[in-house]
This record gives C-alpha cells, structure tokens and sequence, in this order.
C-alpha cells in the first residue's frame, strides 16, 4: 500500500465526540444482525476493517462506490444516501467534493452516476435511520429522489458555491470536508419509500433512461418534513 500511495500509514483514529453509542447498538442490534445472521462478519466487519485498516490509512482519502450497474448498453454508478436538505431561500443537497471528483473521473471514463437520495423526513442529524424500521408514520414521508450526473452538472457543480460540513461527516470526526451542492429542483420523484419495489425500479429506470418524471420543488419537500 505504501508503494502505491506513496505516502507511510496514518493511524485510524475517530473523535469520541462524534461516536454516539446508542445510535450504534440500535444500528448493530436492529438493523445489521437481523439483515445478515450468519453472514455479518464476513459481508460487514471484514470489509469494514479491510477498508478502514487496510487501505484508507495510506491514502489521504477513500469512497467506495454504491452500486454499479448495466441499463440497456450503459453503465452507470448507482450513488445513494440518506440526508436531508439544507438552505433558506433555495433548499440544497450537498455531495462532498473528493466524491464528486470521482464521480467525473468516472464519467470522462463513460460512467455516468445516477445520484438517488432518500430524503429525511426529520431533518436533523440526531435521527438515525432506524425509523424506517419502527416508526410508520415517519415511512410515509420519506422520498426516494434522484438525478443524473453527467460531466455537464458536475462541471457546474464544482464551479458554483461551495461550503464546509461538520466534523461528523468526516472519516475520523475531526476537521471539515468541503462540498459542492446541488438544488433540491434538480432532482426528480422516484416516489415514497413505502411504494413497492417495482414501481421504485421502473422510475428509477425510467429517469436513466431520460424520461419525464415529476421534479422536487422547494415546498412538496417542506411538506413532508416531520421536525
């Protein structure tokens, strides 16, 4: 690793300010052992490890790509998260900018990203993902919205307005990461995360593919925030 990086090892430390310990077990207990059983440890921890351990030490920065997949004679990176948005007078999603540097190495290469979210419903950090599991009502607002990035946006993306996340977005919760961001309207309704998953699938399908969907405006995300 350190003859291809060039660089020596850096030690893996994460802030303790940033670790919250409930949010953990209720993740580990409630999510990931009932999801993978038998298959945790090799399907979680040993990649995890691997990633962390074995590789982001020697480089001063590592993403792992979602998903990447064939739709008719293209191939695309299939990019997901789960945030919520940010702004006053125009509501944004940020993508950090290291990730979005990727994504256009990716598309010089003919690899166009297709960036999904499913946007929050609470729209604070302190709400994990575990409603999705136990809390129905808060299913009924959360929204699964997407948008291509091609070399086009990208390249606008990272010539507009930039800005600084907080430490807990970062690898070991220390410093700041720079981001690059996009307007909520740029992205199109793929539907409700309670919506079955075929309908989910030809939406996604369909906004690959180029065709109209209904774009996210400012107030139908408003409305479906919860806190």
């Amino acid at each position: 690793m350190e003859q291809l990086s060039g660089r020596q090892a850096s030690p893996v430390s994460v802030s303790p300010e940033v670790r919250d310990r409930a949010r953990q077990q209720q993740s580990f207990w409630g999510f990931l052992t009932g999801t993978y059983k038998s298959e945790l440890g090799e399907k979680v921890i040993m990649p995890r490890l691997f990633l962390n351990h074995a590789i982001q030490r020697w480089f001063r920065a590592v993403w792992n790509l979602d998903r990447i997949l064939v739709h008719g004679n293209r191939i695309w990176l299939l990019e997901i998260k789960h945030k919520f948005p940010f702004g006053r007078k125009e509501l944004r999603f940020g993508i950090n900018r290291g990730e979005l540097g990727v994504f256009s190495r990716l598309s010089e290469a003919g690899i166009d990203c297709f960036h999904a979210i499913l946007a929050k419903p609470s729209w604070t950090r302190d709400t994990g993902s575990g409603y999705l599991l136990n809390q129905l009502e808060q299913r009924e607002h959360a929204a699964l919205i997407g948008c291509i990035l091609d070399q086009k946006v990208i390249h606008r993306m990272q010539q507009g307005p930039q800005g600084s996340s907080p430490a807990h977005t970062t690898f070991t919760g220390a410093g700041q990461l720079s981001y690059s961001s996009l307007p909520a309207s740029a992205f199109k309704r793929l539907g409700m995360i309670n919506a079955s998953r075929a309908v989910l699938a030809e939406n996604l399908a369909r906004a690959i593919e180029g065709s109209d969907l209904p774009l996210v405006t400012d107030q139908w995300l408003s409305e479906l925030r919860t806190e």
